[in-house]
């Protein structure tokens, strides 16, 4: 878990910073989590490929019976093909939503476990803040003053 280039936190270090992709993804926790949005989203992703292969099915039996049907026939079997494209549509903006809310779910379930460990590090550490990487705009740091493992172990060690 802990990068082998990554210097010792220094002793009178006051400030720290918390790579939370780099925690979520060094956590079994972060793991996990990381695993369920992925199912959602290859769930969805067949459910949308399934609807796919039967707009494309409606669209091939369109074009080979364009000769064979009379204008009544033909005309409806075009409308259930439009409407088909149109529910393919619906499924994947739904599906693109559902996904997008189950990571945002599963991400504020996640930063509600990392903060009481960033707190007891902090607090441990004597720390006077600590940091987001990816949100602070930070342009620069000292890799030694990253706690992002330390936190990634200790939410590894308050999970059930």
């Amino acid at each position: 878990m802990e990068r082998k280039d990554s210097p010792a936190f220094p002793a009178d270090g006051r400030v720290a910073f918390v790579d939370f992709g780099r925690v979520a993804s060094n956590s079994r926790e972060g793991k996990a989590l990381a695993s369920k949005v992925e199912e959602v989203r290859a769930r969805k992703a067949t459910e949308v490929e399934n609807k796919g292969k039967e707009v494309a099915a409606l669209e091939a039996k369109l074009s080979q019976s364009e000769d064979i049907l009379n204008d009544s026939a033909r005309g409806q079997l075009r409308k259930q093909f439009e409407r088909g494209q149109v529910d393919l549509q619906r499924l994947t903006q739904d599906a693109q939503a559902e996904v997008a809310q189950v990571q945002r779910e599963l991400e504020q379930a996640f930063l509600q476990k990392a903060f009481p460990a960033i707190g007891a590090v902090a607090q441990e550490r004597k720390l006077w803040a600590v940091f987001s990487v990816g949100e602070s705009g930070l342009v620069w740091r000292e890799p030694a003053l990253d706690i992002s493992d330390e936190i990634a172990k200790r939410i590894d060690a308050t999970a059930p």
